[in-house]
């Protein structure tokens, strides 16, 4: 079963914990102690059963309504297993937002039908664009407060398209009207909405196949961390960013340029012949290569990386550009200079030249090889795309 990450962008209080919360409950991902204890709070609280405190961690959270930090819930599907990671919408938590949303596979935008569009409707297409989020779904979420209307819906996916097409080109995007508290057209398919024909949310997560996608692309395998076992066998983790890899493949590491071969592939439950993109593996090699660790990345003889001194990159920013920070690509990070060749104001998109104290493997792709997170003294400030 093939694991995605997916991100819910929406402003605070467009539904997204509500929404996970209730995937959760319809797809039976969750424990029934889990349930009975949120039935027991939302009871002391004087409110009917509230499906976002199934993600919620703290008692503050609950009183307040409102998710604090990143959270993440796994969703059980027919086809593949969802890592959801719900992130705070609303702007003084933006860091947060960013840092949920930069290893995403695809991506669902909460709209309410009530409340309409908010400013930070357009940051999020914004960043699903540039997060490289080439599957994204927008659902237009209370649609019970609006009376299920057609109308109203149709109104919201009118005002999206106009922002859709004034920032940027997406690709194709799936609109689809649910009420997550009363479960609308999210696993269930409404019985309020029969003018909607289209599927549900469940039904368009099943569909996605990016990984599979990424499989056809170049092998890029960042190496995570190397392992000694009580034989004295070595082994090389991480996670397959796109490709395949196989039992007796010849492959590269770079930047060591070490060559070896693929002698085993270990996964959590068992020994493979042959792994995709979006597995996470530990791979054994016909030789010690004391020079491979963390940072490398496994490649292919045939189609070699090169390691950059400067990149371009369009980037979002939430300060000031500092001229000094550091930057995180897969594995690797390093110091960098960075100065403005299109500057924007924060929270728009940019465009920034960084020249890389330590060379760093950089590619126009989209995998984690292809964004940076932009730190400053430790914390997430920005994410870019390399151009």
């Amino acid at each position: 079963m093939k694991r995605l990450a997916i991100t819910l962008l929406g402003h605070k209080d467009h539904g997204k914990s509500t929404l996970i919360g209730r995937l959760l409950f319809d797809t039976k991902s969750v424990m029934e102690d889990r349930v009975e204890e949120v039935m027991k709070h939302s009871k002391i609280l004087g409110r009917p059963f509230e499906y976002a405190f199934l993600l919620d961690s703290f008692e503050e959270e609950r009183r307040d309504g409102m998710t604090i930090d990143v959270i993440h819930a796994q969703v059980k599907g027919k086809k593949h297993l969802y890592d959801c990671i719900d992130v705070p919408g609303h702007r003084e938590l933006l860091k947060n937002m960013l840092s949920g949303a930069s290893h995403a596979d695809a991506g669902i935008l909460i709209v309410s039908a009530k409340e309409g569009l908010e400013e930070q409707t357009g940051h999020h297409l914004r960043l699903a664009h540039w997060l490289g989020l080439d599957s994204l779904m927008i659902v237009v979420n209370k649609m019970d407060l609006v009376g299920y209307s057609q109308q109203m819906f149709e109104t919201v996916v009118k005002e999206v398209e106009s922002l859709r097409k004034t920032f940027f080109l997406l690709p194709k995007v799936e609109y689809i009207p649910i009420s997550a508290y009363e479960g609308d057209n999210v696993v269930n398919r409404s019985q309020n909405m029969g003018w909607y024909s289209g599927r549900t949310l469940f039904e368009q997560l099943e569909l996605l196949e990016r990984q599979n996608h990424l499989s056809e692309l170049s092998l890029r395998l960042p190496v995570q961390d190397v392992y000694e076992k009580t034989t004295g066998e070595k082994i090389i983790a991480g996670r397959i960013e796109s490709g395949k890899i196989h039992v007796g493949q010849q492959v590269l590491f770079v930047p060591s340029r070490e060559k070896a071969m693929v002698m085993s592939i270990l996964t959590t439950n068992e020994c493979k012949t042959s792994a995709v993109a979006g597995e996470n593996i530990g791979m054994i090699i016909d030789r010690d290569l004391p020079s491979i660790k963390r940072g490398e990345i496994c490649c292919t003889p045939e189609d070699s990386l090169n390691v950059r001194k400067e990149i371009t990159a369009h980037a979002i920013l939430l300060e000031d550009i500092p001229q000094q920070l550091v930057v995180e690509c897969g594995p690797s990070e390093t110091e960098c200079v960075v100065e403005a060749v299109v500057p924007a104001s924060i929270g728009e998109v940019s465009t920034l030249r960084f020249r890389f104290k330590n060379p760093m493997i950089v590619e126009r792709a989209k995998t984690s090889l292809g964004r940076l997170a932009i730190k400053k003294q430790g914390k997430i400030v920005g994410v870019a795309v390399a151009v």
